[in-house]
């Protein structure tokens, strides 16, 4: 009896039939965002984003440098739809999976990760259409121009508070020159709000 339980203890203890150290360490953590997100078109037009939006981030085996990956999967950013003027609506959505790291610097976790985006147009008269660009996103600054070079934006993210899981994601683009509500013009979005569990590194 004591031999079965010692083999018992060795084949626990070999992780057979447990999940491996990379699928244990993997988690995953929502990004739930607050009233202070919103989308600007060079500070003259701002959009606050309607509460309820979530983001997955699901998270690997930390680096060997300490720095966690994670990724992204158009399913796992729900984003609510933006009411413009004129009864217009705005949808940002993702269209790829994409990939990022968090890393731990001085004042806190830093997030980047780049997306490919699309921005839906819906209107009361039918009308409308939809734009794709890509962005990146950090926890750190962003930076555009319009499309005549005349007027630069930028805006300061928020590193990931380890102790309250609050932190602001910023990214930065120039508007295409047919696009609505801000043609050409830079534009800059802001994601605030908190993670839940907030992601562990080493």
């Amino acid at each position: 009896m004591i031999r079965a339980l010692s083999t018992l203890a060795l084949a626990l203890a070999l992780g057979l039939g447990l999940p491996s150290r990379a699928e244990a360490q993997t988690q995953a953590a929502t990004f739930a965002l607050d009233a202070l997100s919103f989308v600007s078109f060079e500070d003259s037009e701002i959009y606050p984003i309607p509460p309820g939006g979530t983001i997955l981030f699901r998270f690997g085996a930390p680096n060997a440098d300490g720095s966690l990956p994670f990724t992204l999967a158009p399913a796992d950013v729900r984003i609510p739809t933006i009411p413009l003027d004129g009864g217009r609506t705005l949808t940002y959505r993702l269209t790829q999976t994409t990939q990022g790291l968090v890393t731990r610097e001085s004042g806190g976790l830093k997030v980047v990760f780049s997306a490919a985006l699309a921005a839906d147009l819906a209107s009361p008269d039918g009308t409308g259409g939809t734009r794709q660009y890509a962005m990146q996103f950090t926890t750190e600054s962003a930076a555009a121009s319009n499309l005549a070079r005349t007027r630069t934006v930028s805006v300061e993210g928020m590193r990931l508070q380890a102790t309250a899981g609050a932190t602001q994601l910023v990214g930065a683009a120039t508007s295409q020159e047919g696009a609505y509500p801000g043609p050409g013009k830079a534009s800059y979005t802001v994601l605030s709000g908190r993670f839940d569990p907030v992601p562990k590194l080493p």
